[in-house]
């Protein structure tokens, strides 16, 4: 009988081990993923300060050229 407790609780260890390996190459899975998206997220942020910097840029000059009537 002890024997057999011996051999569930070794195997429950073995099996919690087993869990939180995957949990943590699953961690280190969506830390990649979410470094990726941080990175997209920083160049369509850059992307859109552009065109609005143009935009303003383009609304400005349109100013000038109207400014004379």
């Amino acid at each position: 009988m002890r024997n057999k407790t011996y051999y569930e609780m070794y195997d429950l260890l073995t099996q919690s081990m087993s869990l939180n390996h995957k949990m943590i190459d699953k961690i280190e899975e969506l830390r990649s993923e979410n470094a990726i998206l941080y990175r997209q997220i920083e160049e369509c942020r850059d992307t859109l300060r552009t065109l609005i910097s143009k935009d303003f840029e383009s609304s400005n000059d349109n100013k000038r050229l109207f400014s004379f009537c």
